[in-house]
């Protein structure tokens, strides 16, 4: 990260590209309507500036703007209803009314991955409207920021700071609204496929086809939305917390370098200022975490179900080439975005410890005497450093997945191996059932005796029962005997 200058808005030089507001505010080319992707989905039903001025007792200006937020949640719970019984009821009758044929490869395997979809999509969908009802939107203070509504000063910015959130921001929000309109024309484009073949067969009555033709395709697009929007503002938010982090790593490192010919009580007073900043950005993580910990919990759930079942599914079954690249393509978003969500967070959890190994080395005796934290004697400023560095040495500062854990590097190794383990395990149990299943069928056992068969010559001592005839005919007692 590039070090950025320390001069703030109110204090530039102004120009015809780059009007300065009063106060110090964003100038007027860099304000933009960060919370446009929020309402237009139903995330949020109020603006950043409504909310943040209602936020002392969390109410709402307009209350009957929750509705299009409830809507949305009406329309994922519809469908995540929908998916729930078509991936387990095959009534013909239940499945004709939701507009699904007899269960069939490969419809019943793109089911059940609409099923883990809908499961997502409807979590998110009930977060973001409990988020409102519990004033768990907290984490939208800092994007006032490019509403012009507070100074970037307020939220410890100054202008290096501001220009490479704005831009991060920017790019990563257009980004996600290119891949929610690109996710969003192909789900409606399969959608419509399979309603067209669906209406010519005659499979399904063609009032269902059509009605859930629609529902689904307006679904995929607010199902798009909410996974990248959210994402989008979640890095941006991690990105926030980067740069602040940074700011604060770099003045400890002015304060305790040794050279720096400050004097102990401009030191302490310094190094005080610097710890209440980086305790205030403390707080305001454990506080955003309140949102975003649900946030977390459903993504890394969600989306290594997604991943197991869609690998699975493209590499180790029976499928046409088209299913087994479909299956593919929704590995690789889950990973994507799985991994990028790990990533961001874990840069910043590591931004915010990046301090500890310096002030460790503070004890080392190049240092100034009222640094030295092993010296005989106490100084204020030696209590202050050591209430740092146990707050840096204690729990991962960053956020986590429902209290269960953090989200640092170490952390997404660990799924991935457990991801990985899981997997080969799963692969393992297929195989071996599938050759179980080619015993039986060159055999004259059903499958259950032949399962019998092989745990009775597992765990039989006898070296004379373990004979190849097991499976040619004999029956257990016979071979137990």
């Amino acid at each position: 990260m590039s070090k950025p200058t320390r001069m703030p808005y109110f204090n530039q030089a102004g120009g015809k590209e780059q009007m300065v507001l009063a106060e110090g505010y964003l100038p007027t080319d860099k304000i933009f309507k960060i919370d446009r992707y929020l309402r237009y989905f139903g995330m949020l039903s109020q603006s950043i500036e409504d909310y943040l001025q209602g936020n002392i007792r969390g109410k709402m200006k307009r209350p009957t703007k929750r509705m299009y937020g409830f809507s949305v949640l009406v329309l994922m719970t519809i469908v995540f209803a929908r998916n729930m019984l078509l991936a387990f009821v095959d009534d013909p009758e239940i499945r004709n009314i939701l507009g699904e044929a007899v269960s069939a490869r490969p419809a019943k395997q793109f089911t059940m991955a609409l099923t883990l979809w809908s499961i997502y999509s409807f979590l998110l969908s009930r977060l973001f409207y409990r988020a409102e009802k519990n004033r768990w939107n907290s984490w939208l203070s800092p994007f006032a920021v490019f509403k012009g509504f507070i100074p970037p000063s307020i939220m410890g910015l100054d202008t290096g700071m501001t220009d490479h959130w704005f831009a991060k921001t920017k790019k990563t929000l257009a980004q996600m609204a290119l891949f929610t309109n690109i996710r969003a024309v192909l789900g409606s484009m399969m959608f419509s496929w399979v309603a067209y073949a669906r209406f010519r067969s005659n499979s399904v009555s063609q009032s269902y086809t059509i009605l859930w033709a629609v529902i689904l395709t307006v679904w995929v697009y607010y199902c798009s939305a909410y996974a990248y929007i959210a994402y989008g503002h979640f890095i941006s938010l991690a990105y926030y917390f980067r740069m602040r982090y940074h700011k604060v790593n770099e003045d400890i490192e002015s304060i305790i370098a040794p050279d720096n010919r400050m004097k102990p009580n401009e030191r302490c007073t310094t190094l005080q200022h610097v710890l209440n900043e980086h305790n205030e950005l403390c707080i305001k993580i454990k506080q955003y975490n309140i949102f975003w910990a649900k946030y977390l919990m459903y993504t890394y759930f969600m989306f290594v179900a997604v991943i197991c079942y869609t690998t699975f599914q493209a590499f180790f079954t029976y499928n046409r080439t088209l299913v087994r690249a479909v299956m593919f393509s929704l590995t690789l978003e889950a990973a994507y975005l799985i991994t990028k969500v790990s990533v961001g967070a874990s840069r910043m959890a590591n931004e915010a410890h990046a301090s500890y190994a310096r002030l460790i080395r503070v004890t080392f005796d190049k240092y100034p005497v009222e640094l030295q934290i092993q010296a005989s004697f106490q100084t204020p400023l030696k209590l202050l450093l050591r209430m740092f560095i146990q707050r840096l040495s204690g729990p991962t500062i960053g956020f986590y997945c429902l209290d269960l854990f953090e989200i640092t590097y170490s952390t997404y190794a660990s799924i991935i191996a457990a991801l990985g383990q899981n997997f080969l395990l799963i692969v393992d149990f297929v195989r071996s059932y599938a050759e179980l299943k080619e015993e039986q069928q060159a055999s004259d056992l059903s499958l259950p005796e032949v399962f019998d068969v092989i745990t009775n010559s597992t765990f039989d001592l006898n070296p004379l029962s373990l004979t190849s005839g097991a499976l040619r005919g004999a029956s257990p007692e016979t071979i137990s005997g």
